[in-house]
């Protein structure tokens, strides 16, 4: 459920602001509702969204804090959405918020973003289990329909907890459909590696974890296609490998078209520069391999910190992809050894015939290095 906090009576009158996570209230700086009240104290309450209730938690604010008339004092409290919140001079009210979603049977909360197939949304079903929605998008032309309409039979072979659940598929009230998907909690890798690489030894055991997700996704016939960063979350229960969108359906010449366009401009090679030299030449005769490679490369951006070809100008992209691959990863990174190194570069080799080949066996191999 979406929702904001309005500021309804005080100096701040009309505000508004996200109710997103834990939002503290009060006149301090880090505060997401930052009051201008001279009676409210720096950090008075806290406000937070459990399901269909609001959590009102006094901070020791001065004065204390009232819902619906309770006064609270450094204690917290479930009240009802609606219910009125005072501290000092000011009021304030929770209001939920519609959402751009309509699906029956399910309440629709944030929108968790958008793709060039649909936009997705955190929910939760008739149970209250959390889950996310992938609607179809509205202008979707009859190649990424099937595409996504695929994506939802999938559901049966991907059963590896290293891979996002498929768990069915619906409609919107707006007719279009809708795929119910496992909500995978945490950030996505490529936020993380925002932040710097990973460790090796971290980064060696994710791989080994999608690395075995991929090799069941494998068994049962399912290439991936479109292994990266982004499709990867850091979630606290271990890394998954989610968004099973896998029709690149276009013609050989068509697909080496569009690449061109996008090479031209520079757009696109966030993406482009993940997938495999054959997968790129045609990408109906495809297998294990290129996830093998995308696999590898995610693995070389994971631990160098860098995305692969990220010093590649536009216009000589393609030519570093095709013919001379990402480059090394041995010497990129303090600290790493020459065997994990090598165990990684061969994850990524131009030649399909010079990787591993297959995903037990590439997990296999990183997985011995971590002794």
């Amino acid at each position: 459920m979406a929702a904001e906090i309005q500021v309804e009576e005080g100096p701040d009158q009309g505000s508004r602001v996200p109710l997103a996570g834990r939002v503290l209230v009060g006149r301090a700086e880090e505060c997401q509702l930052r009051l201008h009240d001279g009676s409210v104290s720096r950090r008075h309450c806290a406000l937070e969204l459990r399901g269909n209730e609001l959590l009102v938690e006094d901070l020791g604010g001065r004065g204390g804090t009232l819902v619906l008339g309770r006064e609270l004092r450094r204690e917290a409290v479930a009240a009802p959405l609606e219910a009125w919140i005072e501290l000092g001079d000011t009021r304030l009210r929770v209001h939920a918020l519609a959402s751009a979603l309509v699906v029956e049977g399910f309440r629709v909360g944030e929108r968790l973003g958008a793709g060039g197939s649909g936009e997705v949304y955190a929910a939760q079903d008739a149970s209250g289990r959390p889950v996310a929605l992938k609607q179809l998008a509205a202008d979707a032309d009859e190649v990424s329909r099937a595409r996504f309409l695929r994506e939802a039979r999938l559901a049966e072979q991907l059963t590896h907890p290293a891979l996002g659940r498929i768990l069915g598929l619906t409609q919107s009230a707006a007719g279009r459909p809708v795929l119910v998907r496992e909500l995978v909690e945490g950030q996505s890798l490529a936020e993380r590696l925002e932040q710097g690489p990973l460790a090796w030894r971290e980064g060696l055991s994710l791989g080994v974890r999608l690395a075995e997700g991929l090799a069941q996704a494998h068994e049962a016939g399912v290439i991936h296609r479109d292994v990266k960063p982004a499709n990867v979350i850091a979630s606290p229960a271990g890394a998954k490998l989610i968004d099973f969108d896998l029709a690149l359906v276009r013609r050989s010449g068509a697909l080496r078209a569009t690449l061109t366009r996008l090479t031209r401009s520079g757009q696109g090679l966030g993406t482009l520069a993940y997938l495999a030299p054959e997968q790129l030449r045609d990408a109906h005769r495809v297998g294990p391999a290129a996830d093998v490679y995308g696999l590898g490369v995610t693995l070389l951006h994971a631990l160098s910190g860098a995305p692969p070809f990220a010093e590649v100008p536009p216009e000589g992209f393609l030519e570093a992809l095709l013919e001379r691959g990402p480059g090394p990863l041995a010497g990129r990174v303090a600290g790493l050894p020459l065997t994990a190194a090598v165990a990684v570069e061969r994850a990524y080799a131009l030649d399909p015939a010079q990787r591993y080949p297959d995903m037990k066996s590439c997990a296999a191999a990183w997985r011995a290095l971590l002794g």
